[in-house]
């Protein structure tokens, strides 16, 4: 006789104004508990689905979206899927594109709106970076800036480039592996879902609590948490304030982007530029 299929949790979702959670069974049935604490957010409600590897996300005032979400055996699941990362002002002219067409022209519009159905579509990834994040922070204009976030947070779904210098570390590791006929030290993938990866540069994963779950959720639980405190964050009323120094390795490539930008330099002389200060950089650190 075979042994009934043990029940599981198919879905938990979070909703943050009526401070509820509810749990959803595998054979349909539905808890809801009161939270002890409030949490504020400026998402209406989040809903994890383990079983599909994802999570919703519902804001405030906003549409809602989809993340994807990683797997103890996979954190980059690509498959097959090109890459396309966007620098920060093409993200710009993407919200643009999405939110105000009206001050673009029709062919920017349309591929705009052309790559956000990609993505939707799990076709293409586009991830972003700690560096998108930190300039979308910055932004005075509130709506703007909310704007920005939701197209980032929607059309990226979850999807993120590791952290610069964890992925400047590994080269570094891997070219000498290579070097002494080694095996590659990490074969960590650049594009990525795991938690926190794009400002992680020495831990793995986030400081959340253990869930109480098997390492499969508490991982998807991790992720979830991660893209929730990244744009739940940039969707404050306030924007960020621009610090004015750099400290250590930062300090001099400041220095040094300042000199490069004085002067009359061809486009030429600064990627010469460039290369050589990277060389110098990389004696010193080898």
């Amino acid at each position: 006789m075979d042994e009934p299929n043990p029940l599981r949790i198919t879905a938990v979702e979070s909703e943050f104004g009526l401070n509820n959670v509810r749990l959803w069974r595998s054979d349909g049935k539905v808890a809801n508990f009161n939270r002890e604490f409030r949490f504020e957010s400026h998402f209406a409600s989040i809903a994890l689905l383990p079983e599909m590897n994802m999570a919703v996300f519902v804001p405030q005032n906003g549409e809602r979206f989809v993340v994807e979400l990683p797997t103890v055996n996979d954190n980059a699941p690509l498959r097959g899927r090109p890459v396309v990362y966007l620098d920060q002002g093409i993200w710009s002219r993407i919200a643009t594109a999405l939110w105000r067409p009206e001050k673009l022209d029709d062919q920017e519009v349309v591929a705009a709106r052309w790559l956000k159905e990609l993505a939707d579509r799990r076709l293409v990834v586009v991830p972003f970076s700690s560096g998108n994040l930190i300039e979308t922070s910055h932004w005075r204009d509130t709506e703007r800036r909310r704007q920005l976030v939701l197209c980032i947070a929607g059309m990226s779904r979850g999807w993120q480039m590791l952290d610069p210098l964890t992925m400047r570390a590994n080269e570094m590791r891997n070219g000498l592996a290579q070097y002494y006929g080694k095996h590659p030290a990490s074969h960590t993938p650049p594009w990525t879902l795991r938690p926190n990866a794009s400002f992680d540069s020495v831990a793995e994963g986030t400081a959340v609590p253990d869930v109480g779950a098997n390492p499969e959720v508490q991982l998807m639980f991790e992720a979830a948490a991660s893209t929730h405190t990244f744009f739940d964050t940039l969707l404050a009323e306030e924007s960020m304030q621009r610090l004015d120094s750099a400290v250590g390795w930062a300090e001099v490539w400041n220095e040094f982007c300042a000199v490069m930008r004085a002067g009359d330099r061809s486009q030429n002389k600064v990627e010469q530029g460039v290369r050589l200060r990277f060389l110098l950089d990389l004696i010193r650190e080898l």
